[in-house]
């Protein structure tokens, strides 16, 4: 229902013969143009959570309209892993943005690499009392988003246990699915 200014003039041989009055203005509907959108995930690093950084490009914009798809993305899992599913949505922004309609992908892929975190057998030094000494389990550095040993189901400590005065290994070992492990083996010193 927007409004058309409209105005017409007499053509034609005998159109001397003839007088017109006509509307000045009349309605029509201005569709929205129909575009696509291109939705693409990123490649990162595991960080602990589902976030997706995402870009979106608009295809059959009328040049010089200012008209932005504004993407969001989440993976499906936080998990470390190759071709990972990513949920995609864009919305249009931008002064002309009323006048456009469009329709994207809703899905991406993308990859998630294993992050890096040391594995660092404990310690303990302690002096010979005839006593069997123990020295077990581990720490991490480099656990990302809060996340503690408790996520490292895959990793164990072979622990060491003396009584004789000297030096034993607390080895530790293992792998984990979202983390790239290095590892330092702990020390028993009696």
């Amino acid at each position: 229902g927007k409004d058309v200014n409209v105005s017409g003039s007499l053509t034609g041989t005998d159109a001397g013969n003839y007088t017109v009055n006509s509307n000045t203005t009349t309605k029509a509907n201005i569709a929205k143009k129909q575009i696509t959108g291109a939705i693409t995930a990123q490649d990162k690093v595991y960080d602990g959570s589902l976030n997706a950084t995402v870009n979106g490009s608009l295809n059959g914009v009328i040049t010089g309209d200012q008209v932005n798809l504004n993407a969001q993305g989440q993976f499906t899992n936080k998990n470390a892993g190759q071709g990972k599913d990513v949920n995609v949505s864009g919305s249009l922004t931008g002064t002309d943005a009323g006048n456009y309609q469009v329709s994207t992908n809703s899905s991406a892929k993308a990859n998630i690499a294993k992050a890096k975190a040391q594995v660092i057998g404990n310690n303990l030094t302690t002096t010979f009392n005839g006593q069997q000494q123990h020295v077990d389990g581990f720490t991490v550095k480099g656990l990302v988003n809060g996340e503690t040993t408790s996520v490292l189901t895959g990793v164990t400590a072979t622990g060491a246990s003396a009584t004789a005065e000297g030096t034993y290994s607390n080895i530790v070992s293992g792998e984990d699915q979202n983390y790239e492990l290095m590892f330092t083996a702990g020390m028993l010193k009696i």
